[in-house]
């Protein structure tokens, strides 16, 4: 105990920076002295997630009345340390607990709860981050109680985030009005970050201008200081009354020079209907990281990656002279590509998405073969998912072509994660699939891709920061699909086998100073998540180990267990 007395309080603070959250929690009841340290960090954030009750001596009604404990200690104690140190507030589900199992709670219930709520939310004193999930409860008094309680936080807000906002009435009273009020109080400073997130359901145009009304006020005043938006909205039910980016920002042709925006969060359905005034965007200077997610119902032409649209996000950007670090898009066009291949270095991080859009092979192969030949230099992240057979991220032709095979050296990239898609009968898994190289000969006359890529990433002169390599790889759709759980059970054991019998050798030996990157691969879908990591036991001699998340009940661990060992 006198050994943590004699560390430096800035060593402790320094390892309480690093540490996980849950790692703190188990920290702090080693001594009195990191108890108090961390208290900054580990009451900095309240989290108030109270779902209903289950059924009796349920593990859910254990962890809800741990929760519901936390917030009468809160509104009981008088020296609470949130009351000093929580300056986040994050509100997802307030529901009162019942008597009986998933019920709606009786007003006795209500009434009981709120005793201890209400004084528990009106302890925080310096809350300056509020995250507000609108579908909190389905008890209207809890409704209003929550929200009178954070009225007094909001002069002191600088980041707020709204979640779930129905734009449309629903029944005689809405629960639209509170984050209207929210946006439209005079009291609300100059915000820092604003997240706006409408929840996909279907508009209402007259409580939809209401929002934008009152978005596009706070957007002018803010803009300054405005450094991250999030702006979720669907904005297509306007028709005719659509707003041009200058309206919704309110700005006007000499204010741009103002505007602090550095990241962007929004869907390609606002890019597609919100234009722009101008063939440029020049309110958006700072900008440095932009995130298009898709959002609401799935439309098709949106993701045509050819198609002629009026209004090109990305080729807007590529006017604007502006080199972003970060690019984040569930859609991938032309334009895209072609932005991307505007400008050598900067991209620090690019995460693509692709769901079996029409024609989108061609994207995946510019992608691979041409844009990330200018950013080679500068990538840290780099993440590619697809859930389309037909987007070519790793297969025959990239296998012999394109930026990991040539010669270009990745210096910067740190996490790489790739997809690799798996032949559709038992006869090529068995063949092509789980079979891989052995001692540097194959075992069948195609090449496995797999092993190929990680021969290639392993290689410590063209990826020398590299740390993490993800490899997601899908099961395949069996036809026709009699016993698709059982086909597919056999078919993970059989490639957790042949991961834990697979070696192959590194192309430098690993030291100290260039350690070999940890591999994770993925055999996931809908049903399951198997998690594979590559561990170096010696040079060039490779073991795995398994953390397999399944919905399947006749899972045997302890097969899992001997398979995961046999590289020992």
């Amino acid at each position: 105990m006198n050994l943590f007395w004699s560390l430096a309080p800035e060593l402790i603070q320094k390892i309480g920076d690093e540490a996980r959250f849950q790692d703190l929690k188990r920290m702090r009841l080693v001594c009195k002295l990191f108890s108090v340290l961390f208290q900054r960090k580990i009451y900095h954030c309240f989290d108030i997630n109270i779902g209903p009750f289950g059924y009796p001596s349920s593990f859910e009604n254990r962890g809800i009345q741990r929760r519901i404990d936390k917030l009468e200690a809160l509104g009981r104690e008088e020296h609470h340390p949130a009351k000093i140190f929580t300056k986040e507030l994050r509100i997802s589900t307030v529901w009162p607990p019942t008597v009986k199992p998933y019920t709606t709670p009786t007003d006795e219930e209500v009434k009981l709860f709120l005793e201890l709520l209400v004084p528990a939310l009106g302890s925080l004193k310096i809350i300056s981050k509020l995250e507000w999930f609108n579908n909190l409860t389905v008890c209207d008094a809890v409704y209003s109680a929550v929200f009178e309680c954070i009225k007094p936080m909001i002069p002191n807000l600088t980041s707020l985030k709204l979640s779930q906002i129905p734009t449309k009435i629903v029944g005689p009273t809405s629960k639209f009005n509170a984050p209207i009020l929210i946006l439209t109080d005079p009291r609300l400073p100059l915000l820092v970050n604003l997240h706006i997130d409408c929840g996909g359901e279907d508009p209402n145009q007259t409580t939809l201008l209401s929002l934008l009304t009152a978005l596009s006020k706070l957007l002018c005043n803010s803009r300054t200081t405005l450094r991250s938006f999030k702006c979720l909205i669907p904005v297509h039910i306007l028709g005719s009354r659509m707003p041009t980016i200058q309206s919704l920002f309110n700005l006007g042709t000499n204010e741009y020079q103002d505007a602090a925006i550095t990241d962007f969060v929004t869907s390609p359905e606002f890019v597609r209907y919100v234009r722009s005034i101008t063939p440029t965007i020049p309110h958006f200077k700072a900008l440095q990281s932009l995130d298009l997610q898709a959002f609401g119902a799935y439309d098709s032409e949106l993701h045509l990656p050819y198609q002629r649209h009026t209004f090109d996000l990305w080729t807007v950007m590529a006017n604007t002279g502006i080199q972003l670090r970060h690019i984040k898009s569930d859609v991938v066009t032309k334009g895209l590509v072609d932005y991307i291949s505007s400008y050598s270095g900067g991209l620090q991080e690019l995460s693509v998405k692709s769901y079996g859009e029409e024609n989108a092979e061609q994207p995946g192969k510019d992608l691979f073969t041409r844009a990330l030949n200018f950013q080679h230099t500068s990538l840290r992240f780099l993440n590619v998912d697809s859930w389309d057979h037909k987007w070519h991220i790793f297969r025959e032709e990239l296998a012999t072509t394109g930026v990991f095979v040539g010669q270009l050296t990745f210096s910067s990239l740190e996490e790489l994660q790739i997809p690799v898609f798996i032949d559709s009968t038992m006869e090529n898994i068995s063949l092509q699939v789980l079979r891989g190289p052995t001692d540097g000969l194959p075992l069948d006359t195609k090449p496995n891709y797999i092993w190929i890529l990680l021969g290639l990433v392993t290689q410590k002169e063209r990826f020398p920061s590299l740390k993490k390599v993800i490899i997601t790889a899908r099961p395949p759709r069996f036809d026709p699909p009699e016993h698709p759980q059982d086909v597919e059970l056999a078919f993970f054991k059989a490639a957790t086998l042949r991961l834990c019998s697979y070696r192959f050798n590194s192309a430098t030996p690993a030291t100290s100073c260039s350690p070999i990157p940890a591999v994770i691969i993925l055999f996931q879908d809908q049903a399951m998540r198997h998690e594979y990591t590559a561990v170096e036991i010696s040079p060039g001699r490779w073991g795995y180990s398994s953390n397999s998340m399944r919905t399947y009940p006749d899972w045997d661990p302890e097969w899992e267990y001997s398979a995961c060992t046999q590289a020992e």
